[in-house]
């Protein structure tokens, strides 16, 4: 991931470039420059030594959140860079930007959002999208998080009588009701229960999906 390095160095009087190739060095590299004389006192002169250091290009994530929305903002945990790199790691610059493309914040490790609402919430859920680029010698890298808000008043789905059955029912007629589901595909899985309708106690159903069968 390095980028091609040169150095020089004088040769039968001529400036000849010294191609430098970090991709395949084994490890850190020190360069300098021996230059032969001809003439005075001196037959060699040392250059200075340049140091050619290896790292790392930058990786790594963000912490994602989930939260339910009941009306009023949310503040989310703070935004913690964990560093997925293997050492020695490029020394980076940091910038932070928000859902929306803007930075926010130049440096640092960690990002506090501000409290955060969903635009409709008769939405399932809304994602806020943030990022940190960090930028080194191998360029811009970039790591994304999503902070999930779901809406505690949108409809999870509706259960119906299952034609050609309609309410109300005969005693002792047997129907079928179909739940269809809105939010909850997201995660998917339901149960279902029953009580009379004067508020009794709620029984659990053991049968589990789309419809399930009752008896009047």
């Amino acid at each position: 991931m390095g980028s091609r390095t040169k150095s020089t160095a004088v040769t039968n009087n001529n400036l000849e470039p010294l191609h430098i190739f970090p991709s395949i060095l084994p490890a850190d590299l020190c360069v300098y420059a021996v230059i032969d004389l001809n003439d005075g006192p001196c037959t060699q002169i040392f250059s200075n030594i340049a140091t050619i250091s290896l790292c790392n290009p930058n990786s790594c994530t963000l912490n994602s959140q989930q939260h339910c929305y009941m009306g009023t903002c949310i503040s989310p945990q703070p935004l913690l860079i964990t560093s997925t790199a293997n050492a020695p790691v490029c020394f980076g610059t940091v910038e932070w930007f928000d859902p929306q493309g803007n930075s926010v914040q130049i440096g640092g490790s960690s990002y506090q959002p501000p409290c955060l609402s969903m635009a409709n919430n008769q939405n399932c859920y809304e994602d806020f999208i943030y990022s940190v680029v960090i930028t080194d010698d191998c360029g811009p890298h970039t790591c994304t998080a999503n902070i999930r808000l779901y809406s505690d008043d949108a409809s999870l789905g509706t259960v119906t009588l299952v034609p050609p059955d309609q309410s109300p029912l005969c005693f002792s007629e047997d129907a079928t009701l179909k739940f269809t589901p809105n939010c909850a595909q997201n995660p998917p899985g339901w149960v279902w229960y029953e009580r009379d309708c004067q508020n009794g106690a709620l029984t659990l159903h053991p049968e589990a999906g789309l419809s399930i069968p009752v008896s009047m």
